[in-house]
């Protein structure tokens, strides 16, 4: 029940276009895999801007299933946005303008394959990682 009702608040926050732009929020998809356990899953989140303040939002932790490469961690990601939040391909690919991963996603290419699987340039979603000090 809990979940439902952030899930809703979610969507309709995202779904909402704002009055100035006529525009719904843009946010960047952040991913990075944890292991807690002994289980390995992908940690899924967005940052969004909400009332002038970047918010980081929890969306998903599914379980990593699939292979350990660029391909599986992009199914990951998208089983949370398509599957379990239910965006459809046209918002992402309107609505994403940012990507943020660990190093160790940029070495396989994860970024490649989610603007692949968004059907974008990778030009047009600005990917990024802390690279640490």
């Amino acid at each position: 029940m809990y979940y439902t009702v952030l899930k809703d608040k979610i969507l309709l926050y995202l779904g909402t276009p704002d009055p100035a732009t006529r525009r719904c929020p843009v946010y960047a998809i952040n991913a990075d895999r944890v292991t807690e356990l002994q289980r390995t899953g992908q940690i899924v989140g967005m940052l969004v801007m909400v009332d002038g303040v970047i918010r980081a939002i929890f969306l998903g932790d599914p379980p990593i299933v699939e292979g350990h490469d660029a391909i599986g961690v992009c199914k990951n990601i998208m089983v949370v946005l398509e599957e379990e939040f239910e965006f459809s391909l046209e918002s992402m690919r309107t609505q994403c303008s940012g990507m943020t991963f660990d190093g160790a996603h940029f070495k396989l290419h994860a970024e490649e394959a989610l603007c692949r699987a968004l059907d974008v340039e990778p030009d047009w979603i600005l990917p990024s990682w802390d690279r640490g000090p």
